[in-house]
């Protein structure tokens, strides 16, 4: 699906586990044109009316928070402190559960697009030497 905006900007909508479309804003708009097509049938086009778009609250608020966490996949149930915590390990932040200021921008940030939604993180891919395996019935200290 693709939506097209006034000032000229073009989206693709991508779908949410609830099936329903979902296109992040920066700014509210008055209206959008949407555009999809159905294999084998005529493309359809429609205007969605400005009653059709929804304002989020900020991250100051417990709302932002929790409709931001949900909208990325954190929030599975009503836990706000163990979304926001997952949110804080999966970003390298200080796993504290708690909404501080660094934890909002940060959920700002990827909530808008402007950072990535899963971190670019290097990895190793050198096989393990010897020593650095486990044997059967160790533990790790």
């Amino acid at each position: 699906m693709e939506v097209s905006f006034a000032d000229g900007r073009t989206e693709r909508a991508v779908t949410n586990s609830l099936g329903n479309f979902v296109v992040m804003m920066k700014k509210q708009h008055d209206s959008a044109k949407v555009r999809y097509s159905i294999p084998g049938e005529a493309p359809v086009e429609m205007t969605l009316r400005e009653d059709f778009f929804i304002e989020m609250a900020g991250t100051d608020t417990e709302e932002g928070l929790r409709r931001r966490l949900y909208n990325l996949g954190y929030l599975l149930d009503d836990d706000l402190e163990g979304a926001l915590t997952a949110f804080q390990a999966t970003h390298g932040l200080l796993t504290t559960g708690e909404a501080d200021q660094e934890t909002r921008d940060k959920l700002l940030a990827v909530h808008d697009g402007e950072e990535p939604i899963v971190p670019v993180v290097d990895v190793d891919t050198a096989p393990l030497a010897a020593h650095e395996l486990l044997e059967e019935g160790d533990q790790i200290a």
